[in-house]
């Protein structure tokens, strides 16, 4: 299910990257991604932490460049500031619907999943892309 789920977003991540890889010179970053990679944002109720750690796993292999909140906060960062940032930034956010996600009615995911529906309210209609 992973694996069909990161081939079907590497296929149509595919299609923007080469039109960004034309726009750019290939420069990389650490782990050998190119700077132009798609960048995805997973949003995870704790309970869930390991499955998203195989899915970040999955996309970076892919050349694809996640963000998972174990993998990209550091002590001293501001939570709130650099997570706004990044759905701010990111092409694609990802939400792993789950029953622990569900059975959480507060938290801090729901806040992830409230900033993202912000940003995509801000987007022209037919920009912001579900799958």
């Amino acid at each position: 299910m992973i694996q069909n789920f990161t081939e079907e977003l590497k296929r149509r991540c595919e299609k923007e990257l080469a039109r960004r890889q034309e726009e750019r010179e290939k420069d990389t970053v650490g782990g050998g991604l190119s700077v132009n990679a798609p960048s995805v944002f997973i949003c995870h109720a704790s309970a869930d932490k390991e499955l998203a750690k195989e899915i970040y796993e999955q996309l970076e292999s892919k050349g694809i460049k996640p963000w998972l909140d174990r993998e990209n906060l550091r002590g001293g960062n501001n939570w709130n500031d650099k997570i706004q940032e990044t759905i701010n930034e990111i092409d694609y956010f990802l939400i792993l619907q789950s029953q622990a996600l569900i059975g959480k009615p507060i938290g801090y995911v729901n806040k992830e999943m409230n900033l993202a529906r912000e940003r995509a309210l801000e987007s022209r209609p037919g920009t912001y892309v579900s799958i």
